[in-house]
């Protein structure tokens, strides 16, 4: 099993600020809009790499 990313990882590969990740993790966000996230506890969140791989993709075309 892979690691999870947190915000910073994700903002560092995405090179965005921490606070847009959060921003396209929200749940107000369209489904199809929305970076795939999994949540721990209240207040973490964290990404899986192969959600933050397909959801660059998608947008590269």
């Amino acid at each position: 099993m892979e690691a999870l990313l947190t915000a910073d990882d994700v903002a560092m590969l995405l090179a965005v600020d921490r606070k847009r990740i959060y921003e396209l993790a929200a749940r107000w966000q369209p489904e199809t809009m929305r970076l795939p996230s999994v949540k721990l506890g209240e207040r973490q969140i964290r990404f899986r790499p192969a959600d933050v791989e397909r959801y660059i993709s998608d947008r590269a075309a």
